[in-house]
């Protein structure tokens, strides 16, 4: 639909086309969408070692937080990342990191090893925080969808 016509979900992602994930949105509803930015690490703690915004999930249980109402509406909204969506840099390169690792999230850190006066070596042990369950084809179909999106800077 929209200007687009028929679109699967790689063009989608290539296109940045917003009619078809305010379709997913739609079709998926506010909680399964933010149960899927939840798990991804979106609006969570990244894990790192230090203090952090953990940002915001747009949905029912935060806009009654804030003394306002949430309408079926506001999903379109949220499904393509506005609404009251707030995520840290942190997190979308934590997002982005999930898939490439086929699902895995790893607690964001800084360093990888620290080395003391005294010759000690203190190495960081990566540590899952979870993992989200992705078909192989899902997952090929997504990565392919980002790597062709086209940025096009007008000056």
């Amino acid at each position: 639909e929209g200007v687009h016509g028929p679109i699967n979900v790689i063009d989608a992602l290539r296109v940045s086309c917003n009619i078809f994930f305010y379709h997913v949105g739609i079709d998926v509803g506010i909680e399964t969408l933010t149960r899927y930015a939840r798990a991804y690490g979106l609006g969570e703690s990244t894990g790192i070692e230090l203090a952090e915004s953990t940002g915001v999930n747009a949905g029912p249980e935060y806009s009654a937080s804030v003394g306002a109402t949430w309408y079926a509406g506001n999903t379109l909204s949220a499904a393509i990342g506005q609404s009251d969506n707030l995520f840290t840099p942190l997190q979308i390169a934590n997002y982005v990191a999930t898939l490439v690792n086929g699902g895995t999230r790893y607690a964001a850190h800084l360093l990888q090893r620290v080395t003391d006066a005294d010759g000690n070596v203190t190495e960081y042990e990566p540590k899952v925080l979870n993992t989200v369950e992705l078909q192989s084809q899902n997952l090929d179909a997504i990565k392919q969808g980002m790597s062709e999106y086209n940025i096009t800077i007008v000056k």
